[in-house]
């Protein structure tokens, strides 16, 4: 058992080394947009996902790029990195795919049931992310 948590801990440095600049964009893209909207006043946030109008569908896909405020983006970067960086063990293609997969799904759901409202952040990817690992985990147990 020892032997099988040590290969995984290496394994994990590896593709962490190996990724790096990939979470590093990961990371820089919603900071970078958070600080373009807070020189704009926030009005980037009228792209957040506005439940059940039409104008709200493009939302789906800037939401997980836009953050309310520097406490919302510091918490949800912690996770996004590090779940980012498990689901990219599987390579940079199927967390491309998955990610798309993912934001669409959730912010289809968050405009279809979500309260009225203005809906940012990237909360339902990083569920996405979590949900999608425990499945793979259940799987390997099985």
């Amino acid at each position: 058992m020892l032997e099988q948590l040590n290969t995984s801990l290496t394994l994990i440095i590896s593709q962490t080394q190996q990724n790096l600049k990939i979470l590093a964009i990961i990371l820089f893209l919603p900071w970078f947009i958070y600080f373009i909207n807070f020189f704009l006043g926030k009005r980037l946030l009228y792209l957040g996902i506005i439940p059940r109008h039409m104008i709200g569908l493009p939302g789906i896909v800037f939401s997980p790029l836009l953050h309310l405020n520097f406490n919302h983006l510091f918490f949800n970067s912690i996770p996004l990195l590090v779940l980012s960086n498990f689901v990219l063990i599987n390579g940079l293609t199927y967390f491309l795919w998955v990610t798309l997969v993912i934001a669409i799904i959730s912010g289809f759901l968050t405009w279809c049931f979500a309260k009225p409202g203005i809906h940012v952040g990237a909360s339902g990817l990083i569920t996405g992310y979590w949900g999608l690992l425990v499945t793979d985990i259940l799987q390997q147990c099985t």
